[in-house]
């Protein structure tokens, strides 16, 4: 999985990292700073999606990601993985 942080929308509410610091870490500004090549575990897949889903500009979109052959698709929820 990878997360998407759109150009320009984190304004610095720093409500992701407050929610999943173990996946939103923040630069020296409060800025959300994620690599644009990091590939997350799916076990952070939960903390992921609530912190993206806090961020109050709709700044981060969570991505499925398969392999680098195969193009990432957003995940909307969590899998159900009863």
């Amino acid at each position: 999985m990878k997360v998407d942080v759109k150009p320009g929308r984190c304004v610095g509410h720093t409500l992701c990292n407050a929610t999943a610091p173990e996946v939103f870490e923040l630069d020296d500004d409060g800025y959300v700073a994620i690599a644009k090549d990091t590939v997350l575990p799916g076990e952070l897949e939960t903390l992921a999606l609530a912190g993206a889903a806090a961020c109050p500009e709709r700044a981060l979109v969570v991505l499925e990601w398969l392999s680098p052959e195969q193009p990432t698709g957003r995940i909307d929820e969590p899998k159900d993985v009863t």
